[in-house]
């Protein structure tokens, strides 16, 4: 499927869109992402630990999400797709577990949306996935945690699209389930969605 819309509260709410007609990044930009990099600092944003509960029936520490800063690809991001993004680069998501495990529901801190493309997937089954905490509504406010899987009704997931784009809204609560092993995209983060 290459988008999902939810109704909620008379509203219309993306969850994510894949974008066919934005150019791929070039192989030199690739080529040059060091996918062993193991990066302890977060050029952007929020640097936490969370803990998830129930979560997949047991209490575990989500993986370490880091965002890096990649001068090559922000050139080539303002030449070639948009000059207005909050920021743009390279993010990591380090599993630190054995086995499938999950990024934990969040929104996101520093962006109302987010450009995806994948380097590495975090293995075949990865999923990007959308969540809906009973009792709320779908769209949150950034830095919202949905750590209690008991609490969350998932909307929707995809498979982030190998040689594409896709378009994430990260102000519904999201996360990546099944990841074996680290992930890697590159990212640009948006306020607006230029894409309708």
């Amino acid at each position: 499927m290459d988008s999902i819309e939810i109704h909620d509260e008379n509203k219309t709410i993306l969850l994510y869109k894949i974008i066919n007609d934005l150019p791929a990044p070039p192989q030199e930009i690739i080529d040059s992402i060091d996918v062993t990099y193991k990066p302890t600092i977060n050029d952007y944003g929020l640097d936490n630990q969370r803990h998830l509960k129930n979560w997949n029936g047991k209490n575990a520490i989500a993986p370490v999400n880091r965002r890096v800063k990649h001068e090559l690809f922000e050139t080539w991001v303002k030449n070639n797709i948009t000059t207005e993004f909050n920021d743009c680069g390279v993010n990591y998501v380090l599993n630190v577990n054995s086995g499938p495990t999950s990024t934990g529901g969040h929104t996101d801190g520093t962006r109302n949306f987010v450009l995806l493309y994948p380097i590495l997937q975090g293995g075949e089954h990865a999923m990007l996935t959308f969540w809906k905490e009973e009792g709320h509504s779908i769209i949150r406010p950034r830095v919202t945690w949905g750590e209690d899987f008991t609490k969350l009704r998932m909307l929707g997931q995809v498979k982030l699209p190998e040689g594409k784009w896709l378009l994430n809204h990260t102000n519904v609560i999201h996360s990546v389930e099944n990841l074996f092993s680290t992930r890697i995209n590159l990212q640009i983060s948006l306020n607006e969605h230029p894409w309708k």
